[in-house]
């Protein structure tokens, strides 16, 4: 009897840890698991001396009437020194409590039914192409507006519609001003050879040609041969005539150069025709059949030639004419001739690989020049 006692302490001690157990169990239930957010701060960007909306769109992949909403902008002007909100702060992640849920049902599913799991794996599938879209980057072509432009005359230049150059700069985009960045279209910026490695900077000045862009006029060993070769052979045959102009090659890295498709890779060169008009000034100037110093342009087009290292040549079609009629003045065979030029078969006839030679819109003020890819191009490792 005395053992009596002891025993109902201990079934009173057992039930009263059993019941704190179930106690806190249910407080543990009942409480929702603490929220884990990752917060994001916003996007911002500080106005600079000419900025404008369509030139912090652009530089940030962003629409224009998404920063007037964000900044509530009614107009298009924006003061220098103003922070405008480019991207808003936004809040990412899921409660603990939740995530818990999402996996226990997979649990569940993974237990219960193997087509399921086939179905949830698909749309992984789909996700995670969808996402590998998402991922795919994209540059934008931007044109600084000048003096005479409108959106028209920049449509046709960049080969796009006003109807888009609205959609992209914003709706509200009705006159433009001389200074204003606008962005034209967007382009993928893995579209090709994308990048220089172990570039060579063209001189800033040599015989025959200037290259006073620093910044963008690096290219491949091939190219940078080629460009000083032809244009010091150019100079010694007509001494009396200016330097030709330089343009754009590419960047030390290569990489997207703004508002070209191509010179990402060393591999282009934009140079100057050789022209009659004295009042012009010492860059890329619009020519035309009246205007083109027909002589020395063909000689340092052949010089190019002579090298071999060309793969292409863009020449507006009207100006194809006069140098064809030159390089046949100078003794060159006529199937050699009709082999270079694009003419007189029409804009288009000139396929790549079939013509040297061809019509690409916009190329009336200076040459664009592909070269090809040499083995001495891509040192070895």
């Amino acid at each position: 009897m005395a053992m009596l006692p002891t025993r109902r302490c201990s079934l009173t001690a057992f039930f009263s840890i059993k019941r704190i157990a179930w106690t806190l169990a249910t407080i543990l239930f009942i409480l929702p698991a603490p929220l884990a957010w990752a917060k994001t701060k916003p996007v911002m960007h500080k106005v600079k001396a000419g900025d404008s909306l369509w030139s912090i769109a652009g530089k940030y992949k962003v629409e224009v009437d998404t920063l007037r909403k964000l900044n509530k902008i009614k107009g298009n002007m924006v003061k220098p020194g103003a922070k405008l909100i480019v991207r808003p702060g936004s809040s990412k992640g899921k409660s603990t409590a939740s995530a818990t849920k999402h996996s226990s049902k997979s649990a569940k599913v993974s237990k219960t039914s193997g087509t399921q799991i086939t179905k949830s794996q698909k749309s992984a599938g789909k996700i995670s192409k969808n996402n590998k879209k998402a991922k795919k980057r994209f540059e934008s072509v931007q044109h600084k507006v000048k003096r005479g432009d409108s959106l028209w005359s920049i449509a046709r230049k960049y080969n796009t519609t006003v109807t888009n150059l609205r959609k992209i700069n914003g709706k509200s985009v009705k006159s433009l001003h001389p200074g204003e960045v606008i962005v034209v279209k967007h382009v993928p910026s893995g579209d090709g050879p994308v990048r220089l490695e172990h570039g060579v900077q063209l001189p800033e000045s040599g015989l025959g040609f200037v290259a006073p862009r620093r910044e963008r006029v690096w290219g491949t060993k091939t190219t940078v041969t080629a460009i000083m070769e032809a244009c010091a052979e150019t100079a010694a045959e007509h001494p009396e005539a200016r330097p030709t102009y330089i343009g754009d090659v590419s960047y030390q890295r290569g990489g997207y150069m703004p508002p070209h498709k191509s010179h990402r890779s060393g591999r282009d060169v934009d140079l100057s025709y050789y022209h009659n008009d004295p009042k012009s000034r010492h860059a890329f100037t619009n020519v035309s059949t009246s205007t083109l110093d027909t002589e020395r342009s063909w000689t340092l087009i052949e010089s190019f030639l002579e090298t071999k290292d060309v793969k292409s040549m863009y020449i507006d079609y009207r100006l194809q004419k006069p140098l064809y009629e030159e390089a046949l003045r100078r003794g060159i065979a006529q199937d050699v001739v009709d082999r270079l030029f694009e003419y007189p078969d029409g804009v288009g006839s000139g396929k790549e690989g079939q013509t040297i030679i061809r019509h690409v819109r916009g190329h009336d003020d200076h040459i664009h020049i592909r070269f090809y890819e040499r083995p001495e191009d891509v040192p070895s490792s």
